[in-house]
């Protein structure tokens, strides 16, 4: 009788399902300003988190606003992200918890 080789077919091994790739989290809106000063920054001397946190004090209402808004767009941009990931993960049979 001829012997089977290792990863063979009917070695009764069942291959996992694919991994599906977890949405990336959203960001704060004092991340979204810390991301662009830096990038700003970057011919210059990088600010420290102290002087990001100092800059984001200082910043005026209008303009911390406009950062507080791209903060909800990918707030929502998450959460559209997580819901359709949920549902291909319960597809293939991986059940995962609700976000609220």
């Amino acid at each position: 009788s001829a012997k089977r080789r290792k990863g063979e077919p009917g070695e009764g091994k069942t291959q996992k399902p694919a991994r599906i790739p977890k949405p990336r989290l959203p960001l704060f809106a004092f991340e979204w300003f810390s991301k662009k000063t830096e990038e700003a920054c970057q011919e210059e001397q990088v600010l420290s988190l102290q002087g990001t946190l100092n800059a984001w004090k200082e910043l005026p209402d209008e303009e911390r606003a406009e950062y507080c808004r791209v903060a909800e767009n990918d707030r929502c941009r998450f959460e559209k992200e997580y819901e359709e990931w949920r549902q291909k993960k319960a597809e293939v049979g991986q059940i995962e918890p609700d976000m609220k």
